[in-house]
């Protein structure tokens, strides 16, 4: 995502956005993950206070920015 915003010239959103719903679309299975919707699967990162990815992309990628990670719904870290 972050590359898509250095190199893409895409804003984070556009990003996230490219990387969720978009993909999903693309790949033809929009219809069970991509988006936080009831009845879909959805992995999600929460992010400690303060970290936010629309102001700068790139804390995604360090882990120590990660509050907790559920994947399909259940908690893992």
């Amino acid at each position: 995502l972050d590359l898509l915003v250095r190199y893409g010239g895409m804003t984070e959103m556009n990003a996230i956005v490219a990387g969720t719903l978009n993909a999903a679309r693309s790949l033809n299975i929009d219809s069970y993950v991509g988006t936080l919707n009831p009845g879909l699967s959805a992995d999600i990162l929460v992010l400690k206070e303060g970290q936010n990815p629309l102001d700068d992309i790139s804390i995604l990628q360090d882990p120590s920015n990660l509050e907790d990670i559920f994947l399909k719904g259940t908690r893992v870290k």
